[in-house]
């Protein structure tokens, strides 16, 4: 598994990776909901634009991460 995966995990739940056992089955959504909102924002800045170019591509590249954050449900 990957480091970093790892590490998310670890914040998003307080806690090592998970175990057996660990959470119940609500504090087991919450927490893979908060896991999977680390993974896309994390994706997301591979793919922002650099602030304040002006550039078309920035524009596609801004629509296209409003686009995903949208459908994700982040702000």
């Amino acid at each position: 598994m990957n480091d970093r995966i790892k590490a998310m995990w670890e914040e998003a739940t307080y806690s090592i990776w998970p175990r057996p056992g660990k959470f119940t089955a609500g504090e087991y959504d919450t927490h893979l909901e908060k896991f999977a909102e680390l993974i896309v924002k994390e994706c997301l800045t591979f793919i922002e634009p650099t602030a304040g170019s002006g550039d078309l591509d920035d524009l596609a590249f801004e629509g296209a991460t409003n686009e995903i954050k949208e459908h994700f449900g982040l702000k």
